[in-house]
């Protein structure tokens, strides 16, 4: 989190900048992949966001040096919606293409639910179509003598 809230503040809160550093430094681990939230982002992703969003100033090489700590302060928070701007641009294609691809799974499951549902009507009707013929036999069964029974056994 120390090197990603550096690495926020040298390169402007610039996500694509600051994972593509990270991933060349020694700190960079599979886990930083893995998806670790219901959203889909992976633990890497929300370090980084977590770290622009901790970070109160940002490294401008154009502003001139100043003892006025308020007018960099003022500075560095006028440049922070662009830079994160950049940042929800692509955190919000990457989330579109996730929606897509979870709308197309939807879609093949509501196909196959369909399927599957249509098959259960069938079988329900044959189910149907079968009892009433069962429930004469039951009543023939009842009404005949055990010798009668045995004997249609064996036919």
């Amino acid at each position: 989190m120390a090197l990603c809230c550096l690495l926020a503040f040298w390169t402007g809160g610039n996500h694509p900048q600051m994972d593509r550093l990270f991933r060349d430094s020694g700190l960079y681990r599979e886990k930083w992949d893995e998806v670790h939230y219901a959203d889909g982002s992976t633990y890497g992703e929300k370090t980084l966001e977590r770290a622009i969003q901790q970070t109160s100033e940002f490294y401008d090489p154009d502003t001139q040096p100043r003892e006025d700590h308020e007018t960099t302060m003022e500075q560095s928070v006028g440049t922070q919606p662009t830079q994160n701007t950049a940042y929800l641009a692509e955190k919000n294609q990457v989330l579109t293409e996730r929606v897509e691809t979870l709308e197309a799974t939807l879609a093949e499951k509501q196909a196959y639910i369909e399927e599957l549902e249509a098959t259960v009507d069938r079988l329900e009707q044959r189910v149907e179509a079968a009892a009433p013929r069962d429930q004469d036999e039951d009543r023939d069964t009842k009404s005949a003598s055990v010798w009668e029974r045995t004997r249609s056994w064996l036919k």
